[in-house]
């Protein structure tokens, strides 16, 4: 069942305008004896706080303040990505995200990869009508950013492995965190699985160098290429899960998720430490 973007956005802008409905019904509707209970008094204290929200909401204005401006410097087609690398004065921090917005167009949220004073590269999807959009885009196009949102670093515990997974457009985080590898002090314990349909994915050829460096410190890396060994399945599951990991970061597809999470509880992991993206909640992006 799919809901079109468009008239889905066009409901809930109208949440505000019911909940100041409501405010105004419940006022109206109040008897003077109630004015001085606590319970009114405490709902309209809190009714002032949400007002403004509401108002914001409503007339578009939510997420203003963090809106910036970049300018498109070059754009490549890829086999599966489409490449915009933007100029920018703000500094966005590797593992949150954006909401990127054309003139006339919804806003669309791209995963930050790696961050940089200047510019801003993107990896998007050929396969959505925005990216067919932004493919039709000319050198020095102005847009506009909104952002940074969502956490920005990789909670790496001691003394214990982590287990990264990477799936398809998923891979757009790998290059925050092997970022954050390089950083630590400590030698990475990690454990990286790449899920990929060839070694020629883009998202995966950007990071070798990374990886490579990485492995040298003890990094453990593991390739599954769809073309070559087929789906990842549950039997690999079980395989990947014979060894014991602290903590579990995925970012791809909800079916992958799902066998990963079965197999990690039945190894004995605990949820809050299985820590997931899908991608279908969000495209990717990467910067550099």
């Amino acid at each position: 069942f799919f809901i079109p973007y468009k008239p889905w956005q066009k409901t809930h802008r109208l949440f505000p305008l019911l909940y100041l409905l409501m405010i105004f019904h419940a006022v109206y509707l109040t008897e003077n004896y109630q004015y001085t209970s606590p319970l009114f008094i405490l709902v309209v204290l809190t009714t002032i706080i949400a007002i403004p929200c509401a108002l914001m909401s409503l007339c578009g204005r939510a997420g203003s303040a963090k809106r910036f401006p970049a300018t498109l410097v070059s754009s490549e087609t890829g086999e599966r990505y489409l490449r915009l690398k933007f100029q920018t004065d703000k500094a966005v921090p590797a593992g949150s995200f954006v909401l990127l917005k054309l003139k006339g167009s919804n806003p669309h949220p791209y995963t930050v990869a790696l961050a940089d004073d200047t510019s801003l590269t993107l990896f998007i999807r050929k396969t959505s009508r925005f990216a067919h959009t932004l493919q039709q885009l000319a050198v020095n196009t102005e847009v506009t950013l909104e952002g940074p949102y969502g956490e920005a670093a990789f909670n790496l515990p001691e003394g214990g492995r982590t287990l990264f997974v990477f799936q398809g457009a998923g891979m757009a985080q790998l290059p925050a965190v092997l970022q954050t590898l390089q950083e630590s002090k400590q030698a990475p314990q990690a454990h990286i699985l790449i899920l990929a349909r060839n070694a020629q994915d883009e998202l995966y050829a950007q990071c070798q160098q990374q990886l490579a460096e990485l492995q040298t410190q003890g990094l453990e890396l593991e390739l599954h290429f769809s073309e070559k060994a087929g789906h990842f399945a549950d039997a690999n599951c079980k395989e990947l899960f014979r060894a014991k990991y602290n903590r579990v970061y995925f970012c791809g597809g909800q079916e992958v998720k799902a066998m990963l999470y079965k197999a990690y509880q039945h190894g004995g992991g605990h949820k809050r430490n299985f820590v997931c993206e899908y991608t279908a909640w969000r495209s990717f992006a990467a910067c550099n």
